[in-house]
């Protein structure tokens, strides 16, 4: 398991949201790098399911990214994106 900077002593899931950084769930909106990759639009996984509370309609290139990345960072348990990245890519 991987460990992050967190106080909690409790073992917990780590995720990576940029690369060589690994975060817990309590810092997930510590920005991490120069750019905002703050979880403006609350997306959560909620029993195996992906929520997005303040889904936002309309949104830039870097907040769309931004927004993927959050997603991907919930869902892809198995890692399984980069493959379905290319399967898209190849559309």
């Amino acid at each position: 398991m991987e460990h992050c900077s967190c106080a909690t002593t409790k073992p917990h899931r780590v995720v990576r949201i940029v690369p060589y950084s690994a975060v817990c769930r309590s810092q997930r909106s510590i920005r991490l790098t120069e750019r905002d990759v703050t979880n403006h639009q609350l997306v959560a996984a909620n029993k195996g399911k992906i929520v997005i509370a303040k889904p936002k309609h309309v949104m830039t290139k870097q907040e769309a990214l931004v927004h993927a990345a959050w997603i991907v960072a919930l869902a892809d348990d198995e890692d399984e994106f980069e493959q379905i990245l290319e399967d898209v890519m190849a559309m």
